[in-house]
C-alpha cells in the first residue's frame, strides 16, 4: 500500500461478544461452578500494535472498523470521508458507540483532534471519543 492512502479492515467480533453474553448473562444454573475457560484481553493494545497510528471505530452491531495511512506520526482522515464509507455500509455516525486512535507519545489530544471530535458531534455522534497512548498503555477521554 502507498503511504499516504486510507486502508480500513472490519473484523467482526460476533464469536467474542456471544460468549461473553453466555458468561455474563446466562444463570449460572445453567453451568456448573467450573471455568472451562476464560479469556482476557485488551482492545486497545491488540487494535494498536503496531508502531503507526490508527483510527478504530467501534459500531454498535460489533463491528470493528480500522482506519490508517501507515504514518507513525498522525492518522489523516477527513471527517466526511469517515462518514462516507459507513453510509457505503449501511452505516450511520449514530451508529457509532466509540472510536479511538492511538498516539505513541502521551502529548494529549491534537488540534486536529479536537475538529474531528466537534464535526462528529454535529452529525449525530453521541459514543465516546478515546485517545490510547502506545508508550504506557493509558488511555484518556475527550471531554466537551
Amino acid at each position: 500500500m502507498k503511504k499516504g492512502l486510507v486502508s480500513c479492515s472490519s473484523h467482526s467480533l460476533r464469536t467474542v461478544l456471544i460468549n461473553l453474553f453466555l458468561v455474563l448473562f446466562i444463570p449460572s444454573i445453567a453451568f456448573t461452578q467450573q471455568i472451562i475457560h476464560a479469556t482476557k484481553t485488551n482492545l486497545f493494545q491488540w487494535a494498536f500494535s503496531e508502531p503507526i497510528e490508527k483510527l478504530v471505530v467501534f459500531c454498535k452491531d460489533g463491528e470493528l472498523l480500522i482506519f490508517t495511512n501507515e504514518y507513525v506520526e498522525g492518522v489523516v482522515m477527513k471527517p466526511w470521508t469517515l462518514k462516507e464509507y459507513l453510509k457505503k455500509n449501511n452505516k450511520r455516525v449514530e451508529d457509532i458507540l466509540f472510536i479511538s486512535h492511538n498516539h505513541l507519545w502521551p502529548n494529549g489530544f491534537s488540534e486536529g483532534d479536537y475538529r474531528f471530535f466537534c464535526w462528529l458531534r454535529n452529525n449525530g455522534f453521541k459514543g465516546k471519543f478515546i485517545i490510547f497512548y502506545n508508550y504506557d498503555g493509558k488511555i484518556k477521554e475527550m471531554e466537551e
